[in-house]
């Protein structure tokens, strides 16, 4: 689950963020209403997701789920095209340096 990902994610030196095209209340709810562990960061104008893939356009209403695991000198190590939020934490997980 997402919280065992944060958690070891820290442990490793890793750290976990969410993206979303909505603005900062409505993330707070969605985070609050999840339990999620991790912050969201608002995506409003669409920056994230056009530069990482997650969305077509600027206007596009929402992002893809997508996930990108980018080591501590800003590169880009590995990118899931699709994400299923019930599996994905263990996929991440596996993926982390030890």
């Amino acid at each position: 689950d997402f919280t065992a990902l944060a958690k070891h994610s820290t442990l490793r030196g890793a750290a976990v963020f969410g993206v979303s095209v909505d603005d900062a209340a409505a993330n707070a709810a969605w985070k609050r209403e999840h339990g999620l562990p991790f912050p969201l960061l608002c995506d409003t104008d669409r920056t994230l997701g056009l530069a990482y893939g997650a969305c077509e356009a600027a206007d596009a209403r929402a992002h893809r789920r997508i996930a990108v695991l980018i080591d501590p000198d800003g590169k880009v190590v590995q990118v899931w095209t699709r994400v299923d939020p019930a599996t994905f934490a263990a996929k991440a997980l596996a993926a982390l340096p030890l």
